[in-house]
């Protein structure tokens, strides 16, 4: 495996919990998209993907709240360490 994914989002469970509690969803077409470490790991392999550089999926942290939006992404940066660790 040799290739680098420089464009790939995750989905943080306790985002999509955060944003679920807030009445936040991105519509009735169009729901969040399920998200989980080992479907991706699998997709990576599959794709012969070594390395992905993922960042937070749409609609990202801020809905006005700011105190919100710090919580959150200080929640996400977590996430996306432990995926790292």
């Amino acid at each position: 495996m040799h290739r680098i994914d420089v464009h790939q989002h995750f989905l943080p469970p306790t985002y999509l919990s955060a944003l679920t509690e807030r009445g936040i969803n991105v519509g009735a077409e169009l729901p969040f998209l399920e998200w989980d470490v080992q479907s991706t790991l699998a997709l990576m392999d599959r794709h012969d993907i070594a390395t992905a550089i993922v960042s937070l999926s749409e609609p990202g942290v801020y809905f006005g709240d700011r105190f919100f939006a710090r919580d959150q992404a200080r929640r996400c940066n977590e996430y996306a360490a432990e995926l790292m660790r």
